[in-house]
């Protein structure tokens, strides 16, 4: 599987993006990595990898999306530029790029370009990734686009509120891949696109589609409309753990988690301080999902603001004593509680996320498995035993 994957990587990616990602983001995360390891023996310390949501417009209308667009609202650039610069004095020099749709963002490519010494993931619904904005991100060099399916083509025009919008994606993800640009796919699983998206046919279809890596994620009922209804039950939480461990071992395609390690015990790469998030309004959040905030990135040493946040530590350590997954899912009115407790605000643009939290029922997370399910795969064994990737944004 290893000698197919590496063969795929070569002949399928640009030598170009090739070389420009083993150096840029390879390396450089090793040695974040590293250096991260040290730093968090001390009280304080910034995290392996930020993630940076630079607007909250959006063309598609999902369900379970968290981000309001109203106001609309575009991170200034030089606000980027700042977080970005100040992180790379921590030795930070990889960073996600969310929305809303970043693709929206009129600067979007001035921020990679002002960068050329960083690795930037897109996050991005793949409806806008034309050819032209494959071949500048080709020009650029230094991103790999992160496309979301949310299901096939009936389930995604359900989930995202759109029409055509699984063969749109598609056809951005073959614009990526045409050009040689290593992409990747996501996916938020839920009740109602388990079926379609975790088998060996799914995956089959990405390889054949020049896909280089499949990030699944666990569906969060949060946003104003929740649809708590698609949550995943244990049964399915525990049935998705072993096909991803076990289709790493048949399939010549990176297959990236964020919830487990590599002896399959739950972490949740926001309160073991991994990644953390910042919003288009500059204010720095637990994660994604966690609409609460109180200390913004804006004036001074936006580095430091985010090493020195109290408020990080302490919802930190906090949600670590409760859990090893995820309490939003878990127990999202003991999240609201620790959070009014430490003087956390409302981030989310609604002024209602408390409010959201307080109805929001309990559900199983990645913890929940009864018993360990350990990686089988040599190579993600070492990988996460070393260093665990940190592809955690919404973690």
């Amino acid at each position: 599987m290893i000698f197919k994957l590496t063969t795929r990587i070569i002949k399928e990616v640009d030598p170009k993006l090739r070389k420009i990602m083993f150096k840029n983001f390879c390396l450089k995360s090793a040695k974040t990595i590293k250096r991260f390891q040290k730093e968090r023996q001390k009280e304080f310390y910034f995290p392996a990898f930020l993630f940076i949501s630079i607007t909250n417009r959006c063309n598609l209308h999902c369900k379970g999306c968290w981000v309001s667009p109203s106001p609309p609202n575009d991170m200034p650039i030089e606000q980027i530029n700042k977080i970005i610069t100040d992180a790379k004095k921590r030795g930070r020099f990889f960073f996600g790029i969310l929305g809303g749709e970043p693709l929206l963002h009129p600067d979007l490519f001035k921020i990679f370009e002002s960068h050329p010494d960083c690795y930037f993931q897109l996050f991005t619904n793949g409806t806008l990734l034309t050819k032209d904005i494959a071949q500048k991100l080709k020009s650029v060099g230094n991103v790999t686009p992160l496309i979301s399916l949310e299901g096939l083509e009936e389930e995604s025009d359900e989930r995202r509120g759109g029409d055509n919008v699984f063969n749109t994606a598609i056809q951005g993800i073959e614009n990526c891949t045409g050009l040689g640009l290593f992409t990747g796919v996501a996916s938020s699983i839920c009740n109602s696109n388990y079926d379609e998206l975790v088998n060996k046919k799914f995956i089959d279809f990405l390889i054949l589609k020049k896909v280089h890596y499949m990030w699944y994620y666990i569906y969060r009922p949060v946003g104003p409309i929740p649809s708590p209804e698609k949550a995943l039950s244990k049964e399915q939480i525990t049935n998705l753990r072993e096909f991803i461990v076990n289709i790493r071992l048949k399939a010549p395609i990176l297959i990236i988690d964020s919830y487990w390690n590599h002896k399959g015990q739950p972490l949740c790469p926001a309160n073991v301080g991994l990644s953390h998030h910042v919003n288009s309004f500059g204010q720095l959040e637990f994660c994604p999902p966690v609409q609460l905030f109180v200390d913004t990135l804006k004036e001074g040493d936006t580095a430091n603001i985010v090493e020195q946040s109290v408020f990080m530590k302490e919802l930190r350590d906090a949600t670590l004593k409760e859990t090893d997954g995820c309490i939003l899912l878990e127990n999202p009115q003991l999240l609201a509680e620790i959070s009014k407790e430490l003087g956390g605000m409302d981030s989310s643009g609604r002024d209602t996320f408390y409010d959201e939290l307080s109805k929001l029922p309990q559900n199983p997370s990645h913890s929940s498995i009864e018993k360990p399910i350990p990686e089988k795969s040599l190579m993600y064994k070492t990988a996460k035993k070393r260093a665990f990737l940190g592809l955690g944004a919404y973690g």
